[in-house]
């Protein structure tokens, strides 16, 4: 769609004119300044639009040129910026700086403005903190954007980091492939000079494909909270199309470390995660909650969900808490289904929460199709009579706790 509002030799890969970024800021506003990449070429020189030698020198002078708007201070107010990458290939070999403000990061659609990383680069390439109401320079923007790493880098990854505190993030047609870490993180204190608390609100994610990132123990989607005094925790984020395959560690991962702040109000619309069938990777597809973490976590919507293939050991859909049995995640909906060519691990697995209900189609999974943990209370599973041929393993305290429509109450598996 975007397409349509580019001139034909932008298309053809020839170099569009400096005003041409005016062209796809519409989601954005019309006011906002833009500072093309093109635009930063050495003294004589050109950026190279065919991924085969550096340009980032050129895309950090566009950030920085961005930053000097989006900047806040008491005698700076901040200004709508963007950072527009025309369609090309550009490879980025060194680190970048960080997002002042609410900088954005606009190209022309996933598949023609492509963000190479080179494999020697380590850590995060695109990073934004405390964007944020409290200092008016909320509304991080990424959009027509495809960011390309290389499973073989020296180490991990991370391609689209928003540190500490952000409001009414937006990000929009992005492609993230093959980066050896976090492709998305949200909630997460920056390793140096955070503000102490982390969380993202207001948030809205749409048409986000992320492929072949994470790694062991790292996932390739992450929204978190994390710190001391929380005042807030992530919260009010809509998330619809969002495609995630072949992680190497965990694929999405909803998870809260803190004491106060509560995740909440997360609501997804068409979702789906697929193993790779050939793997035996480290993570399960989609974890609300975590084994070492006691954080609140509460009213979560997932609609048209689709989770394909888990991994040997893991599970499709996990419910989690370090909290005491029962406290656990509450008030989830889930409505899609469980399956896939090879779906080698566990299917629904419940090991601490509340008040959640399950409207599942299908669930078909070689290990166990329903996990049920110790004193869980308020669990409807729905499989439109499906159900009665599910595989259950439910702990005796939670026996009482579980309801179908084919049998009332107590242990499923007693027809």
């Amino acid at each position: 769609m975007v397409l349509l509002c580019l001139p034909l030799h932008t298309v053809l890969g020839e170099e569009a004119p400096n005003d041409r970024a005016a062209d796809v800021l519409g989601g954005v506003g019309r006011s906002s300044r833009s500072f093309s990449i093109l635009d930063f070429a050495p003294p004589g020189g050109s950026v190279d639009r065919s991924g085969q030698t550096d340009t980032a020198e050129a895309l950090g002078a566009a950030i920085r040129a961005a930053n000097g708007f989006t900047f806040y201070s008491p005698t700076h107010p901040a200004e709508p910026a963007c950072v527009f990458i025309p369609a090309g290939i550009y490879r980025v070999s060194a680190a970048l700086p960080e997002f002042l403000g609410a900088g954005c990061l606009i190209g022309v659609g996933s598949a023609q403005s492509v963000i190479v990383i080179d494999p020697k680069v380590s850590g995060d390439v695109f990073v934004w903190s405390e964007a944020w109401s409290a200092y008016r320079t909320s509304g991080a923007t990424v959009r027509g954007i495809q960011i390309k790493g290389v499973a073989q880098s020296v180490g991990q990854q991370n391609a689209l980091m928003f540190y500490d505190r952000n409001d009414d993030i937006t990000l929009a047609d992005v492609l993230i492939t093959d980066v050896p870490g976090r492709a998305i993180g949200t909630g997460i204190l920056k390793p140096k000079g955070s503000a102490g608390q982390a969380y993202i609100r207001e948030s809205h994610f749409s048409d986000v494909w992320i492929w072949r990132c994470g790694a062991s123990h790292v996932p390739a989607f992450e929204l978190a909270t994390q710190g001391t005094g929380i005042e807030d925790g992530t919260n009010e984020v809509s998330l619809a199309r969002i495609d995630i395959y072949g992680s190497k560690g965990p694929s999405l991962v909803i998870r809260n470390s803190s004491a106060h702040g509560v995740i909440r109000d997360l609501k997804f619309e068409s979702l789906r995660i697929e193993g790779l069938e050939s793997g035996a990777y480290d993570g399960d597809l989609l974890d609300v909650g975590d084994p070492q973490m006691e954080g609140l976590i509460g009213n979560l919507s997932f609609t048209n969900l689709e989770l394909i293939d888990p991994y040997v050991a893991h599970a499709a859909f996990r419910v989690v808490s370090a909290a005491a049995p029962g406290a656990g995640p509450a008030r989830i909906f889930i409505q899609g289904f469980i399956g896939g060519g090879i779906p080698k691990g566990f299917g629904l697995r419940i090991d601490n929460g509340s008040s959640i209900r399950a409207v599942l189609s299908e669930i078909r999974s070689v290990e166990t199709n329903v996990t049920i943990g110790p004193k869980v209370s308020d669990i409807v599973l729905d499989g439109g009579g499906a159900e009665r041929t599910w595989t259950y393993q439910i702990d005796p305290s939670s026996l009482g706790a579980v309801l179908t429509p084919t049998w009332y109450r107590g242990n499923p598996s007693n027809q």
